[in-house]
């Protein structure tokens, strides 16, 4: 399924578009549902998305409103699906044809309104809103520790709901990130602090999360390494295929519609055990 060109890109980058590649009928169908729920706790009236039921600002009948769709999105059923043949073939020629397993049994549902912090599963609120970004620092992050004993740990899938533009809550990743501090055990706390000693990384965790001028031009270069921050923004068909390594971070909703992605992590057979389940940490040994 992928070209030569793109292996190399994944393995320079850690992390490769592939447009359209899944069929948007899988999207269509479970947005739809979303778009129900919402409707029936009342977050949702006549296609547009109402801030007073969605603020939860701690008023009775709207953080009532809030808490239901809440609740009802962490059992949203169209998760399953979007793991095709195609798909888990890409995966397999990324990790050169080591055997992959799934880190959880359903993919995530990313879910996000504008200005709301991070990608839980919260509403968006009105177009006719005024949007304000959180503030403090970005939560740069990893998902795996570096391992000694191999270089890619596994690959995390991306995929879209809906059109996800620039400034609309998209996944920020900084490409490149993957091949630094390799080659020795690292756990997930130490990794942050070892990649602050460049200036590149100390300038991008100064950042304030309400400072979005230029992030997405944002490059430099650590270790050897051409660093480049990148938003991830398509529609729905497009995948997005991460090295797990990859520094990334939640974004600000800035849109007047919700972010809505489905997102799941693959892991090698051969390095689960040495990993425990909750943010992928090292297992006690």
């Amino acid at each position: 399924m992928l070209t030569q060109a793109q292996e190399v890109t994944f393995r320079n980058r850690g992390v490769i578009r592939l447009p359209g590649v899944l069929p948007t009928e899988i999207s269509d169908r479970t947005r739809e549902e979303i778009v129900r729920l919402a409707e029936k706790v009342g977050c949702l009236a006549e296609g547009c998305w109402q801030r007073e039921a969605l603020a939860g600002d701690g008023h009775h009948k709207t953080a009532t409103r809030y808490n239901k769709l809440v609740k009802r999105l962490r059992k949203v059923t169209g998760r399953n699906g979007f793991m095709t043949s195609s798909l888990h073939a890409a995966m397999d020629e990324l990790v050169g044809g080591a055997a992959l397993t799934s880190w959880s049994e359903k993919s995530e549902l990313l879910f996000s309104r504008p200005a709301s912090r991070g990608d839980i599963t919260a509403p968006p609120v009105s177009s006719s809103a005024t949007l304000r970004p959180p503030r403090g620092p970005f939560p740069w992050h990893v998902d795996v520790p570096r391992l000694a004993t191999t270089g890619v740990i596994g690959v995390q899938m991306f995929t879209f709901l809906h059109t996800v533009e620039s400034g609309g809550g998209g996944t920020a990743i900084v490409t490149g990130s993957h091949r630094l501090l390799n080659g020795v055990t690292v756990r997930l706390k130490e990794i942050k602090r070892e990649l602050e000693r460049e200036p590149f990384f100390r300038a991008l965790y100064a950042r304030d999360r309400g400072d979005v001028a230029g992030l997405f031009e944002t490059t430099g270069r650590a270790g050897g390494v051409d660093l480049e921050v990148v938003e991830l923004v398509g529609e729905p068909g497009d995948v997005y295929l991460m090295d797990l390594r990859v520094l990334h971070t939640r974004c600000s909703n800035t849109r007047p519609t919700p972010r809505m992605m489905i997102t799941q992590r693959f892991v090698l057979e051969s390095v689960r055990p040495q990993l425990k389940y909750r943010y992928f940490g090292l297992a006690a040994t």
